[in-house]
This record gives structure tokens, C-alpha cells and sequence, in this order.
């Protein structure tokens, strides 16, 4: 059994496969464009814009009862602080990720803990990793405050269920390697899902700009990150033993189920304390509704799994047919 990931840390392997070459290549030239891409390095993304009392906070194509006919009799306040918790929410998730997925994955990967990403060159682009989402975490809370202030609003935002899964899901097992590749795999799946609201968002002139510009200064730097853990991942892999791979093979596709959840919890919290009435029939459709939907974009973790030749074993297949990400 592989010890890299059981708190041992051994030599990487001497010899590059043409794979791992072009992997190193590629790599390299992310890391030297560093300087002139990464967002940290360009100034305060919301320093020139500010907020726009007029505008909404958020989009309402982004909300999960959107169509429901409860929120289609909202009146334009009620919208108005929906549409606000809806902004604060998803940056209360974004923080979640940054703090309690990336950024731990970061130093257990700068400490020697995943093998094949151990070289210099690896270690340089993790530690530009950890400065850009340090960046994003400073963003975030900026831009919430400002919100917060400017609206007026004191709710509360419960915590996002994305880590409560991933940390339950990894306490079911006993070996630190197991727990260290859960990790890795939701890491992976974070960073490599672009998700809808940092498109959409990013690229809106309706919404709030202060808003857009911070999304948009995230995404600039998430599409590098994306090219990034998907070479970690193909260094990784196959330095990982048969039984390590297979493993990793069956929890790959577990993240995009939750990080695809809706959490309905924490909105009917939201909206008890709005004080919007009526509620618990919306919210109940909603939940069935979206129950066994994946309504995101997963073509890229799908793709990765083709790569890695997941998809190439009947394991591997079964992992993501259970989650209804293939046929």
C-alpha cells in the first residue's frame, strides 16, 4: 500500500512518463504567468465601483423556487431581501469552500501528504493557490460587509451543508489515505466545477456591480485553478496504488452531488426570519423537485474521469451511474 498519503512522505517517482512531461509543461507555464494573471496582483477588483442601491443583489434565474407561483406573488421588498440572502448565502458557501476545502488541501499538500505533486514546481503553484484564495476569502467578507451595511439587513446566514458532507462522508472511514482522498477528490470537484453563478454573475450588467466585479475577479482566477488541480489530479492518480485508484474512482463523483444540493434548510431559516408568509408549501415542492436533479455543469469532472481512465472500469462506471451522472 502507497504510505504518501498516511503521513509518510517518500520520493516521487525518478522517471516522467510523456504524460507527466507534458503535464510539468503545462504547469510551468501557468506558474510564470502568475504575476501578470492573478487577480491578488491587480489591485482591489471593486475599488472603482460603487454600490448601486438600485440594483439587485442577485439574479432571480439563480434562485431554486424561482418558478414556484408562492414566489411569483413576492412583492418587490420581499424580492428585494430574498434576493439580498440569496447574494450572502452564496458567498457564505464560497467561504466554506475556501476555508475548509481548498485551503487545508493546500498545506496538507505543501506538507508532503498527496504524492506526485511533491516537486518544486508543484509546491510553487500550490503556494500561488493559497495567496489567490486568501485574495478571494478577503474579497468575499469585503464585499459582504459592504452589502450588509448598505442594505441594512442583520440576517442570519446558517452554515452551508457542502462541508458537513464532505466531513461525514470521510469520518466513515478509518485510514488517514482514505480521509486525505475524500478531501482531495472534493477539492478537485471545487476546482474544477465552474459553477453557474460565476458565469452568470460575472458577466451580468443587470446586477449589483460591486457584486459582478468581485465574481468576476474570482472567476479570472478560478479558470486557471480549473487547468491547475486537473493536472494535480492526473499527478496524483498515478502515483496512487490499483486499490488506491479504485477507491479514489468510486467517491470522485460524490462532490458533485453536493456541491449540486440545494440547501432548502437553510432557506426556510432565511425566510421564517424575513418574515415571509407562506412558505412551507414552496419550499416542500422545491426540495421534491430538486431532489434528484444535478442541475449544474459536470462535463468537466466527467472529462477528467475519462482522462484518468475511470470511466474505463466497471467500478469507476458504477461510482458516477449511481449518482446519475452517466447513463
Amino acid at each position: 500500500m502507497n504510505q504518501m498519503l498516511n503521513d509518510q512522505i517518500v520520493s516521487p517517482s525518478p522517471t516522467m512518463t510523456s504524460d507527466g512531461l507534458a503535464t510539468h509543461r503545462m504547469l510551468e507555464r501557468i506558474s510564470s504567468s502568475w504575476g501578470r494573471r492573478a487577480q491578488v496582483r491587480r489591485g482591489e477588483a471593486h475599488e472603482s465601483h460603487t454600490f448601486d442601491l438600485t440594483r439587485p443583489d442577485f439574479l432571480v434565474e439563480l434562485l431554486p423556487f424561482q418558478y414556484h407561483p408562492r414566489f411569483k406573488q413576492l412583492n418587490e421588498s420581499e424580492l428585494g431581501q430574498i434576493l439580498t440572502s440569496a447574494w450572502l448565502i452564496y458567498n457564505a458557501k464560497t467561504l466554506d469552500i475556501e476555508n475548509y476545502v481548498v485551503s487545508p488541501l493546500c498545506v496538507d499538500a505543501m506538507t508532503g501528504h498527496y504524492p506526485g505533486i511533491r516537486d518544486q514546481l508543484s509546491q510553487q503553484l500550490i503556494c500561488e493557490t493559497m495567496v489567490d484564495e486568501s485574495y478571494h476569502v478577503l474579497l468575499t467578507i469585503n464585499a459582504c460587509t459592504v452589502t450588509r451595511r448598505m442594505r441594512d439587513t442583520k440576517i442570519t446566514i446558517p452554515c452551508s451543508t457542502l462541508v458537513q458532507r464532505m466531513q461525514a462522508f470521510a469520518a466513515q472511514y478509518s485510514e488517514p489515505w482514505q480521509k486525505r482522498l475524500v478531501h482531495f477528490a472534493t477539492c478537485v470537484v471545487s476546482e474544477i466545477f465552474i459553477s453557474d453563478h460565476l458565469l452568470l454573475i460575472s458577466s451580468s450588467d443587470v446586477v449589483q456591480p460591486l457584486h459582478q466585479q468581485v465574481v468576476d475577479a474570482h472567476r479570472r482566477d478560478e479558470a486557471t485553478h480549473r487547468m491547475i488541480f486537473r493536472e494535480f489530479a492526473q499527478k496524483v492518480y498515478r502515483e496512487l496504488s490499483p486499490s488506491q485508484q479504485q477507491f479514489f474512482a468510486t467517491i470522485l463523483p460524490k462532490p458533485v452531488r453536493w456541491f449540486a444540493a440545494q440547501d432548502f434548510a437553510c432557506w426556510h431559516s432565511i425566510l421564517s426570519e424575513l418574515g415571509i408568509p407562506d412558505i412551507t408549501d414552496m419550499i416542500h415542492d422545491c426540495q421534491t423537485y430538486h431532489a434528484t436533479r444535478v442541475d449544474v455543469d459536470y462535463s468537466g469532472v466527467i472529462d477528467l474521469a475519462r482522462e484518468l481512465g475511470i470511466t474505463d472500469t466497471l467500478s469507476g462506471r458504477e461510482a458516477f451511474g449511481n449518482e446519475g451522472l452517466l447513463d
